[in-house]
C-alpha cells in the first residue's frame, strides 16, 4: 500500500511516570517521533524505542529503589525486634531472671549480656603487685568493702546515689576494659550493657586515659613508629 498523506492521526500511547522522573527526555523522545513523520505501526502492544528506553530507566531506578530500602529494612530491623533484657528492682528478682554481678561496671546484668573482660579486670591488679582493688564506702576510705558488699547496695541504696569510692588507678583499669568489652561485644554481635553502650560514657573514657597518658613520663622521647599504607574503610 502508498504512504498515507495528510496530517498524522493523533495516537495515544500509555505514561509510565515514576515520580515525575525525566519529563524533558519524554517530551524530547514525543517531538522526534512526530519529526519522523511515520505512522506508528501495531502489532498487539508497542511502544516507540523512545518509550521503551524511559520505561527501562523507570524499571531501574523502581529496582535500585527497592533493594535499598530491603538493605535499610534487614539492617534496622534486628534492633527494633529485639527486647529489653532487666533484673528487676531487688536481688530476689535478679537470681531469678538469671542475672549476676559484674565487676567490671559494678551493675547487675542479664545472662544474655557481654561479660567480656570482666575476669581480666579483677585479675588485673596481680600485675601491679596488689592483692586487688580497693573500694570504700565514702572519701574518708575508712570503711573498705568487698564487690559482695557493692552487689547488695543495689537494693539497699537509693538508685543514683554514690554508695563507693576507689583509686583513679581502678578508674583508668575500668575505662579501658570497658572500652575493650564495647568493641569485643559490637565486633561479635552481642548484647551489651547499659552501662557500657552509650556513647557519652565512651567519650568519658577516652578523655580520662587520654588525659592521664598525657602526664606520663617518658612520652616526648622518639619511641613511637608507623607505616604509610593505601588503606580503605
Amino acid at each position: 500500500m502508498g504512504r498515507k498523506t495528510g496530517a498524522p492521526r493523533d495516537v495515544h500511547f500509555p505514561q509510565i511516570i515514576y515520580h515525575q522522573l525525566g519529563p524533558p527526555e519524554e517530551k524530547a523522545c514525543d517531538e522526534k517521533d512526530q519529526e519522523s513523520g511515520e505512522e506508528p505501526k501495531f502489532s498487539g502492544l508497542r511502544v516507540t524505542p523512545c518509550e521503551a528506553i524511559l520505561s527501562s530507566l523507570y524499571m531501574l531506578v523502581l529496582v535500585v529503589a527497592v533493594i535499598m530500602a530491603g538493605g535499610l529494612l534487614i539492617f534496622l530491623l534486628p534492633s527494633f525486634h529485639r527486647p529489653l533484657y532487666t533484673c528487676g528492682n531487688s536481688i530476689e528478682q535478679a537470681n531469678q531472671k538469671g542475672c549476676s554481678f559484674d565487676v567490671l561496671t559494678k551493675t547487675w546484668l542479664p545472662a544474655a549480656c557481654s561479660r567480656h573482660y570482666e575476669h581480666e579486670f579483677a585479675d588485673f591488679p596481680a600485675t601491679l603487685n596488689m592483692t586487688e582493688w580497693k573500694y570504700w564506702t565514702d572519701l574518708t576510705t575508712e570503711e573498705e568493702i568487698t564487690d559482695e558488699d557493692m552487689a547488695v547496695f543495689a537494693e539497699t541504696k537509693p538508685r543514683g546515689q554514690v554508695s563507693w569510692v576507689s583509686t583513679m588507678r581502678m578508674h583508668l583499669a575500668h575505662c579501658a576494659f570497658g572500652l575493650m568489652r564495647r568493641s569485643a561485644a559490637l565486633d561479635a554481635g552481642e548484647r551489651l550493657d547499659l552501662a557500657t553502650a552509650p556513647l557519652d560514657h565512651t567519650q568519658h573514657c577516652i578523655e580520662l586515659l587520654l588525659e592521664a597518658a598525657m602526664r606520663a613520663p617518658g612520652i616526648d622521647e622518639s619511641m613511637a613508629q608507623g607505616k604509610v599504607i593505601f588503606g580503605a574503610c
